[in-house]
């Protein structure tokens, strides 16, 4: 296998909170967008195949579970 995922979203609430809490945990930094009304901070990976970022806005809800086990 090449690549284990693709493209990963977070849904957050709080992006300045969530944007403290992932930049420390993985120990990278972000780059941060504007796609129509939803506010994206990009992972600022090497490996542009897997990757993702933190997404705020209308549809993109927190949950305590994965999307699949919903």
């Amino acid at each position: 296998m090449d690549h284990l995922s693709n493209w990963i979203e977070i849904p957050v609430t709080n992006m300045k909170r969530a944007k403290g809490f992932y930049c420390e945990l993985l120990k990278l930094d972000v780059h941060e967008t504007k796609g129509g009304e939803n506010d994206y901070a990009i992972f600022a990976v090497k490996d542009k195949f897997n990757t993702g970022c933190l997404v705020k806005g209308s549809g993109h809800v927190p949950s305590m579970f994965p999307a699949w086990m919903v």
